[in-house]
């Protein structure tokens, strides 16, 4: 990585004294004075020893003066709530617009030797974003920062993948991500690494967008946040209808490639409720979604939510549209209650309109997004600020690897 490791990370050499007991800290005139009637002694030899433990370079967190967090104009109240975890003030910063539509960008403080964590979500509109976001991080290396952190909740252009051109002839394509072209911007422009929130799994667009190693990227996981909610909105369900009538629960995957996430949903949903019954489903689509919207008929559900209630696991929703098939196709089904759980939620009014119609109890997503002025009443937002603000302290004060452990082993891609 070009600078990732700041200043407080130089290698520390601590003078060892190698003659008598004389410090090589003395001052002059005590040396010549100790060294008898020899006018030019020579002089004394002088070993260095390097410190290369990382973690002994550690410096309170209280040192304000060398970390930075900037916000950008996507998502100012995730950030403020990040601060406020950290006990931190945003670093002031003026982001405006000339007639033309183009951004013009001013810190107003140094950033001279500093961390500088920038805070910047994929919004819309997206390109106005990821545009800001990169012209923070040029502002922020050219007055001198130590490291740039990029922290983008929700990472653009993440799902924009296809296989174009497809050649008939070879029974071939090319594979295309625009994500990978947004991460090469943001190595070219000068991050040294990228904070992320529930970045897809290996074999996805995880490892599509992030190909170069000098860039590390680190995806934070919202799974035990929903499981948690989840767990008491249908602990207090089954304590309402008693222990003998306690309604049974499927968590339903929308899509195959989020069966591994639904099934972890199920497994520490039985942890956290071991006297209920909780079942597992999913959805299998032959297509894409705008063919599941022409042909209702090809969505295929495997699994029984007769008389359960009911939670799907998306990763993104936007126009509702192909969610509402499987909301409808689940009550269909005889499901009791529907709730529906993602980490990306960017609702346009046309998308909270079709939710009110729903027949769904609670659409719980995160605050990675912000949500429109006039949002739904069946839209719950949880906050993934402690999450965040987390992994940023741990980037300030360089935690030991005894953080981490081993709950991710089951979202690597393992032959089935």
């Amino acid at each position: 990585m070009r600078r990732f490791f700041s200043i407080r990370n130089t290698i520390k050499f601590t003078p060892i004294v190698c003659l008598g007991s004389l410090s090589c800290m003395e001052g002059k005139n005590e040396s010549t004075s100790n060294t008898g009637t020899n006018p030019n002694p020579s002089p004394r030899p002088i070993s260095f020893t390097a410190n290369l433990n990382v973690h002994d370079a550690t410096v309170s967190p209280d040192d304000d003066h060398l970390t930075a967090i900037i916000a950008g104009t996507s998502n100012r109240s995730l950030a403020e709530k990040v601060c406020q975890q950290l006990g931190r003030k945003l670093t002031p910063i003026d982001i405006n617009k000339f007639s033309d539509g183009e951004i013009i960008v001013q810190i107003k403080e140094t950033m001279r030797g500093k961390d500088v964590f920038i805070i910047q979500t994929c919004t819309s509109p997206v390109n106005d974003s990821i545009m800001e976001l990169l012209l923070m991080v040029g502002a922020a290396n050219r007055s001198g920062a130590s490291s740039v952190t990029a922290v983008i909740p929700y990472f653009g252009y993440r799902l924009n993948r296809r296989g174009l051109p497809i050649s008939s002839t070879h029974h071939s394509r090319f594979l295309w991500n625009a994500a990978n072209d947004i991460s090469k911007m943001l190595m070219v422009i000068g991050v040294d690494k990228v904070i992320s929130v529930d970045l897809q799994r290996p074999g996805q667009s995880h490892e599509a967008c992030f190909t170069k190693t000098s860039l590390p990227a680190e995806t934070i996981s919202t799974n035990d946040l929903f499981i948690e909610y989840f767990a008491n909105i249908f602990s207090k369900a089954s304590s309402g209808a008693g222990n003998n009538n306690s309604v049974p629960i499927a968590v339903v995957s929308a899509n195959m490639e989020l069966g591994k996430k639904a099934k972890k949903f199920q497994n520490k949903l039985r942890v956290l409720l071991p006297n209920m019954q909780i079942d597992y489903g999913v959805f299998v689509r032959s297509g894409s979604d705008h063919n599941m919207v022409k042909d209702p008929a090809s969505l295929e559900f495997q699994g029984s939510v007769k008389g359960k209630d009911v939670l799907v696991i998306e990763d993104y929703l936007d126009s509702a549209v192909p969610i509402s098939l499987l909301i409808r196709r689940l009550v269909k089904e005889g499901a009791r209650k529907v709730y529906l759980c993602a980490p990306h939620g960017s609702f346009d009014s046309n998308a909270i309109q079709l939710i009110d119609l729903l027949p769904i109890t609670q659409v719980v997503v995160s605050d990675s997004i912000p949500l429109p002025s006039k949002s739904s009443s069946k839209i719950v937002q949880l906050s993934i600020a402690p999450l965040i603000a987390k992994v940023i302290q741990s980037d300030i004060t360089y935690c030991t690897s005894s953080e981490f452990n081993s709950d991710d082993e089951g979202d690597q891609m393992v032959p089935e």
